[in-house]
């Protein structure tokens, strides 16, 4: 009786593993291609590949506190060349908060590799300095302007 037991169990895991695998061959003709992870990207070469880059603008509250520096923000390009995902590494907050603002915008040439176009990541480095700024406020010939609102005096000429 424990011989029919056991047969009875060898019958069925026979046939339940003659079930299943045709689904498990079938599975394996039809694999998914396996995912590619990102390329990481020197700056340097990322750089060469920007077609479309918006600058950052300058927080207002930073200006008033006389707040500069960098920023650094990684950057996850997609296929088509469009930021996916960007992440603040290091930087002010405040100036962070302008650059992750920006950086959504930019549009890289695509990186193409053996396999086609790949995701590829990459650190940028922005400076937002505060001098440039100020520069930008000055008009751009500002002697020649202030010499024409100021009107010397005329000398009068005695009367006697």
């Amino acid at each position: 009786m424990s011989e029919w037991r056991c047969g009875g169990h060898s019958i069925f895991l026979f046939i339940a593993v003659q079930m299943c695998l045709p689904e498990f061959a079938l599975a394996q003709s039809q694999a998914v291609p396996p995912v590619l992870r990102p390329v990481l990207v020197e700056g340097k070469k990322a750089s060469r590949m920007v077609l479309d880059q918006v600058k950052p603008e300058y927080p207002a509250l930073a200006l008033v506190n006389y707040i500069q520096g960098h920023v650094k923000v990684e950057l996850q390009v997609a296929r088509d060349g469009k930021v996916a995902h960007a992440h603040v590494v290091e930087g002010n907050p405040i100036l962070a908060a302008s650059a992750l603002k920006a950086v959504p915008r930019w549009l890289y040439r695509p990186l193409v590799t053996p396999s086609g176009p790949s995701v590829f990541l990459t650190v940028v480095d922005l400076n937002l300095p505060l001098r440039r700024q100020i520069s930008d406020s000055l008009p751009a010939q500002a002697e020649r302007d202030l010499r024409r609102q100021i009107i010397p005096p005329e000398v009068i000429g005695r009367t006697t």
